[in-house]
């Protein structure tokens, strides 16, 4: 799944998860990796202060660690502090930088398991926009000098409210057919307007419009804008702010008639605002596969027909074939009958006669 990524400014932000493989250095054969995460969502307003956790899962026992992290710079470092995994360390080692920062821990005693790397202070800036969403991205990440691998998640910190904007992950659909592809909002609060542009593959789907969803009534027909090639952007704005979870709008699409079987095509947001960008928006994308063709009923019919006259076919062949066989086991024990006198008594010997 793809979607928004404006760094460090971004209004949106894809909801799949980051994840950066760290393989550095020398690690045991077949060794899994330890993963270093941040919180997925965290919402935060301008001037406050706030805590980022990184947190390790199933982590061997290490006696360091070296970390490089990225994020707007509308954030600043104030300070990084042991998690519980590495309190018998002492205080970590930090750098804040424009734009991100460096934290570094070792002891004598090695940490292991599922816990608290290190807690990292931030504050963000009294004058950051509402609706920045910043994704918060391991730079770096190792344990033990790159000595054990690692699986890097990343996280997202927005300012002001939150939305999500998404659409199914998957949605299967014949050849030739039309459907319906909502577009959800969830965890509304006081929106009033809204944008978003989705990129999708013309050669594989014709749009053919779009309607306004469980918005109220003052909403009216959403506004769309089609005209660039394999684009579609849809704006719309109402006089009651919607609030909770709702489909913002359905758009309607067609497969073409031409589309291989099983083409598997993606529809993602290429961006996405709320309230003019005063609400940060995370986005989900999803897929449009195109499944086989379903027999008709008329066809079907006419095959199992055709079935059920090969059964029968079938059976009296078989009879036939055990008819012949118990004739000939017939005659080999009695002889060929023949030259039936009119009595109804053979001239051939009757072993039941004799």
């Amino acid at each position: 799944m793809a979607g928004v990524v404006r760094f460090p400014v971004q209004r949106s932000f894809s909801v799949a998860a980051w994840v950066v493989v760290f393989c550095c250095g020398l690690s045991p054969a077949g060794a899994a990796a330890t993963t270093v995460s941040l919180p997925a969502v965290m919402t935060v307003e301008p001037g406050n202060i706030f805590q980022l956790p990184i947190r390790v899962t199933t982590m061997p026992p290490v006696r360091g660690y070296f970390i490089e992290l990225s994020y707007s710079s509308e954030f600043a470092l104030l300070s990084a502090s042991a998690g519980s995994l590495t309190a018998a360390w002492g205080a970590p080692i930090s750098n804040g930088l424009s734009g991100g920062c460096i934290v570094a821990g070792q002891g004598n005693t090695p940490a292991s398991g599922r816990g608290i790397l290190v807690t990292l202070t931030l504050q963000v800036a009294p004058s950051a926009p509402l609706g920045l969403s910043s994704l918060v991205h391991f730079v770096e990440a190792e344990l033990d000098d790159g000595t054990v691998p690692v699986a890097a998640t990343d996280g997202l910190v927005a300012v002001g409210d939150l939305v999500v904007l998404g659409i199914p992950p998957l949605t299967e659909v014949l050849r030739g057919k039309a459907f319906t592809l909502p577009v959800t909002l969830e965890d509304a609060d006081g929106v009033e307007g809204y944008l978003f542009e989705l990129s999708y593959n013309s050669s594989v789907l014709e749009f053919l419009g779009a309607e306004a969803g469980d918005t109220a009534p003052g909403w009216g027909v959403p506004a769309v804008n089609d005209t660039e090639l394999n684009r579609l952007i849809v704006s719309g704005i109402g006089s009651e702010p919607l609030t909770g979870d709702l489909v913002l709008v359905n758009l309607a699409f067609r497969v073409l008639w031409e589309t291989p079987l099983y083409t598997v095509t993606w529809i993602e947001f290429v961006d996405a605002e709320a309230n003019d960008g005063e609400v940060a928006v995370l986005v989900q994308a999803g897929y449009v596969d195109v499944v086989a063709d379903p027999v008709p009923a008329a066809s079907m019919l006419g095959a199992g027909i055709v079935a059920l006259t090969l059964v029968i076919w079938g059976g009296l062949q078989m009879h036939r074939q055990r008819y012949a066989n118990a004739s000939a086991q017939t005659q080999g024990a009695w002889g060929e009958v023949g030259n039936v006198d009119t009595r109804g008594v053979s001239s051939k010997e009757d072993p039941y006669h004799a």
